[in-house]
Formats: C-alpha cells, structure tokens, sequence
C-alpha cells in the first residue's frame, strides 16, 4: 500500500533522498570487491598457511561483511528511492548516524592496523565520504530550522530528531 509522507516534501528531503540513492549505488562496486577478493588476493594459496579453524574464520567474515555491505547498500538504496517517491520512510533517522558510525568506525582502524602509510591513508581518502555523506543525510532528513519552516511543534521536540 503506497501511503505518502506525513511531512511535505522540502528540497531538503529531496537533497538527502539523492545523496541516499547515490550512496546506495555506490555500495555495488564495493560488493562487486569484496567478492573478488579471494582471486585478487589469491587466497588458494595465501590462506593454505593457516590453520583451518584461522582460514575458515577468515572466510567467514570475509562472508559477513559482503552481506553487511549488501545489507546497508539496499537498505540506502531502497530508502533513497523511497523518499524520492514521496513513500513513508522505512528506516529511521538514526539508523543513519549508525551506518554513519560503522564508516567511521572503519576508518578509525585503518591506521592502527595497516600502520601510517600511503594505503592506509589512500584507503581513509576513499572511504571518507561514506560518513560524511551519510550525516549530511541525517542532518537533511532532520527538522527545518526555525528560519525556513517556522515553529512546526512537535517536529522541534529532540526525541522527535531521531526517528
């Protein structure tokens, strides 16, 4: 059943609905990755060295994170679209400051684990706009200041700025 938006559309929503679309596109390449990490990393062989409880550890997290990558990148994509379409949100606001906080927990490790260097800085580099782009979201899904909306009420309630 399609039931539109409580709230009417603002040019803010629009805005986070693309940046939210967009952000779940990307999620397909960085799937596509993960995916071909035992080829390109040639696991056959690297992997061979460890004890086959170590190995079998390995790919099952290997497993778990290309289903939380595809997990968080459909849900993304799904609720861009949604908001695009006028649909009632599928996922709370907050759940965009925790994906937000993963991307930033991801590259909060980086360093400490692969040490100061050109990767890991070049994988910080790359991995940066998640967040951002993710709390830019969360900020546009938010209530409108006082300036551009008005008083709207329970909209300005900060238990209301999180759902």
């Amino acid at each position: 059943m399609r039931t539109k938006t409580s709230f009417p559309d603002s040019e803010r929503t629009g805005q986070a609905a693309w940046i939210l679309t967009a952000l779940g596109v990307v999620h397909i390449p960085l799937i596509a990755f993960h995916l071909a990490f035992p080829t390109l990393f040639q696991w056959g062989t690297e992997l061979s060295v460890l004890a086959p409880d170590n190995r079998n550890l390995l790919w099952a997290l290997h497993l778990c994170g290309i289903f939380w990558l595809g997990s968080m990148g459909a849900a993304t994509l799904m609720e861009g679209w949604r908001r695009r379409t006028g649909l009632d949100e599928a996922m709370p606001r907050a759940f965009w400051i925790w994906v937000a906080g993963f991307w930033l927990f991801r590259i909060g490790i980086q360093i400490p684990i692969e040490g100061l260097g050109p990767q890991s800085l070049a994988m910080v580099a790359l991995l940066l706009p998640f967040p951002l782009l993710y709390l830019v979201a969360w900020k546009k899904l938010g209530p409108e200041t006082f300036e551009t909306r008005g008083f709207v009420g329970a909209r300005l309630r900060p238990e209301s700025w999180l759902r």
